[in-house]
């Protein structure tokens, strides 16, 4: 804590004594934009490779959760474990705990598991969708390694509006989807609400590869029913002010089905999740606020009768966060800010409530030195009630090298990720004396005709990691795990992305392709007999990953075509053992009506997911769907006065 005050006082002193000249009027003009911008956290992710998913994307892709969203649309592996179950993320190698879902700013890994489960996120959740590759900025916390997933909220309209949309979808399985949205604003308040309902049976047929005969069975107990209300307001305070608030309520039941290796399955699970925000933020004449809130409930009920097992866990997280920026011209921001987490935990497994706080301080500075190029340094401290991680700094840098013809990205910098309260607690296997991951990460790479209007743009980006203390679950006595600060794992690898859009005739195309390979080795371990893990593979961890999206539009005709390639996952630390490869290719077809009243819009969809009737495992021993189908309405009913 010391350190990091010294830090703000140097900051603080430096601000004051130097000095500044007085802006322009251009200058301030380009400030009111910075102004705005800087509300965005990518404004301090200089040099990171970063995906955007936009809404055109996310309203295509009706009724998916944000597991089916992102194995569709990006080269991310989401480690699935079939219909009806729990989905995660893994990128870069790392484990799903390295990886973090922002919403609000807000990261919804759990403190019990340490990550977040992806098939009770709905895509609809947000308005738009970034991918942050590799450790995120000290501005979005230190847990990510692996990457960082940021839901946006919808942005406000401030002018008279209103509007109701309703989507249905039914398809192969019993599945359906059912959302209405409304919404409403005026020069003071923008809302806007979503109600959603999805089902499906996920009785699909597979080959079990269990048995010898390979037969073809039809997967049973695992029907998914999921509810829930997602709601956004912006109210306008003055003209540099808004306060905003969100509600996130949802329930989702399900089946848990057997594995190809068990006969059946009676285990069910229901999730209740209540999530609440508020905010505020206001801008001064050269600088601005932004102060936040949050609380997050889930309550789990998991019962296997088969196995007289009933058990139930509720989880209360607490946020509060505050930020100020500081701009001393059109080419320099300064920001300083703190925030609080504070978790509690009632688990059976625990014997006790368990308590979790931490206490972050950060500060960014991002600076122009010189026309299209940007320096970005950031450093953040945290403080648990069980241990203190390490100071992360981190520093970015891009620019034009020539032009907009090629461009340089480069960032580097100290992450780390503490255990989770399973980790810690879980009886029985907790271990209190657990340390925090820590891991330092470099990448730099080449954006060529970035925002080139004939070209299509290119970004190339090769990284390196090491993670110490990475804290592993081995068997002890009695078969009994416990986790354990044993290995320290190297990743390296490298991504390419590349996109283009262009009008042909009365047809406009686009493409998005997205390729990466990665390698992530244990190089050291403190494991017993464990000289055959060492230079190989983890586990579930795909070296190469790919994904193509191809779009064409002509008038009231669309056309999507979907493709999506996950390498060879080991399943055993000794690489003995391991799952094919799978290609996985979907369509989708739209048409949009004409109608008289420009208001009203109307689009009727027919898609095909995996088109090739593939049969394949994400992991060993979960079936996963042949060809399906699904077909959809949206209509949009909007009202604008001027």
């Amino acid at each position: 804590m010391r350190k990091l005050i010294l830090l703000y006082s140097v900051v603080f002193l430096l601000l004051y004594a130097m000095p500044f000249p007085a802006l322009s009027q251009r200058d301030t003009v380009r400030l009111k934009e910075v102004t705005i911008q800087s509300e965005r956290s990518e404004l301090f992710m200089t040099g990171k490779s970063t995906v955007e998913l936009d809404s055109s994307i996310i309203r295509s892709a009706t009724g998916l959760t944000l597991a089916e969203l992102l194995s569709s649309y990006s080269s991310l592996f989401v480690k699935s474990y079939g219909g009806g179950s729990s989905a995660v993320l893994s990128s870069r190698g790392t484990e799903a705990r390295h990886n973090s879902v922002l919403w609000n700013g807000f990261n919804l890994n759990t403190p019990g598991l340490g990550l977040t489960d992806l098939s009770l996120v709905p895509a609809s959740v947000s308005d738009r969708i970034d991918i942050i590759r590799g450790g995120s900025s000290p501005v979005n916390g230190n847990a990510s390694v692996g990457s960082t997933i940021r839901l946006s909220r919808p942005e406000p309209k401030f002018f008279n509006h209103q509007s109701v949309g309703i989507s249905a979808e039914a398809g192969s399985f019993s599945s359906s989807h059912l959302e209405v949205v409304a919404g409403l604003s005026n020069s003071v308040l923008s809302t806007a609400t979503t109600v959603f309902h999805d089902r499906s049976n996920n009785n699909f047929p597979y080959v079990n590869l269990a048995y010898r005969d390979k037969p073809v069975q039809t997967l049973q107990h695992a029907t998914v029913n999921n509810y829930g209300l997602i709601h956004y307001s912006d109210f306008k305070s003055g003209e540099k002010s808004v306060i905003s608030t969100s509600a996130w309520y949802q329930v989702t039941e399900r089946e848990i089905p057997p594995m190809m290796t068990d006969p059946s399955s009676l285990a069910e699970q229901r999730d209740s999740i209540l999530r609440v925000h508020a905010g505020y933020k206001t801008t001064f004449r050269n600088s601005s606020l932004r102060i936040n809130a949050a609380h997050f409930r889930e309550d789990m009920q998991y019962d296997d009768p088969e196995f007289l097992i009933h058990k139930k866990y509720s989880l209360y997280n607490s946020f509060a966060d505050a930020e100020y920026r500081w701009y001393g011209n059109s080419k320099l921001i300064i920001s300083a800010g703190a925030q609080g987490n504070f978790a509690q935990a009632a688990f059976e497994e625990y014997q006790d409530e368990k308590e979790r706080n931490v206490i972050s301080g950060y500060t960014a500075i991002i600076w122009q030195p010189l026309y299209n190029w940007k320096l970005n340094f950031n450093l953040r401290s945290e403080f648990t009630n069980r241990n203190e991680p390490p100071v992360c700094p981190s520093l970015g840098i891009e620019g034009g090298i020539y032009r907009n013809v090629i461009g340089l990205l480069f960032h580097a910098g100290r992450h780390y990720s503490i255990p989770s309260m399973n980790d810690l607690y879980w009886n029985p296997g907790g271990n209190v004396d657990l340390l925090p991951e820590d891991a330092w990460s470099v990448e730099g790479g080449f954006a060529f005709f970035k925002n080139h209007k004939k070209l299509p743009s290119v970004i190339i980006t090769a990284f390196h990691s090491t993670v110490d203390n990475w804290i592993r679950w081995i068997p002890v006595s009695g078969g009994i795990y416990v986790p354990h600060n044993i290995n320290k794992v190297k990743t390296q690898g490298a991504e390419v992305n590349t996109n283009y859009s262009a009008t042909v005739s009365s047809w406009v195309f686009s493409y998005n392709i997205s390729y990466s390979w990665s390698r992530s080795e244990i190089v050291a371990t403190g494991e017993n007999n464990a000289i055959d893990t060492q230079g190989k593979q983890l586990m579930y961890a795909p070296e190469h990953m790919a994904s193509l999206l191809i779009s064409a539009l002509r008038k009231r005709i669309g056309l999507d075509i979907i493709y999506h390639y996950t390498g060879r996952r080991f399943t055993t630390s000794d690489n003995l053992r391991s799952l094919e490869p799978f290609h996985l290719t979907g369509l989708r077809v739209s048409y949009k009506p004409k109608f008289k009243k420009s208001n009203y819009d109307l689009t009727a969809y027919l898609k095909v997911s995996n088109l090739f009737d593939e049969s394949y495992q994400v992991l060993e021993w979960r079936p996963s769907p042949g060809r399906w189908f699904a077909a959809g309405v949206k209509m949009n009913i909007s009202f604008t006065k001027k």
